[in-house]
């Protein structure tokens, strides 16, 4: 299986539309990968939590099958857990998770 994790940081709305949500859908789309999992850290959570355009490219992202997750420990502290979990993005304490997808070996593309 073809596995991609993006991991996002950043609270740019450029990047999320014409990187993050462009590529994960697109690349699925063309069957580039099987699963694309976006892990949500830091200033992307807070970005999801105010910005309308941003949870617009989540459900964009969700629709066409991409994965998203979150760091439950920055949704709560951007109060945005609920605007997360209502979108479909999962939330939990990432560090261990994103320690394992590193000490497995699989891909990370950080943005």
């Amino acid at each position: 299986m073809k596995k991609l994790n993006i991991l996002w940081t950043s609270d740019n709305l450029y990047t999320i539309r014409n990187m993050i949500a462009m590529y994960s859908v697109g690349s699925l789309k063309a069957g580039n990968w099987d699963e694309i999992n976006i892990i949500m850290w830091g200033a992307s959570v807070r970005l999801a939590g105010i910005s309308e355009e941003a949870r617009e490219q989540i459900k964009r992202m969700l629709d066409a099958g991409v994965h998203l997750e979150a760091c439950q420990a920055c949704s709560e502290d951007f109060g945005s857990t609920k605007v997360l979990q209502d979108l479909g993005v999962t939330t939990r304490y990432m560090r261990q998770p994103l320690t394992d997808y590193i000490q497995s070996g699989e891909k990370i593309l950080t943005v």
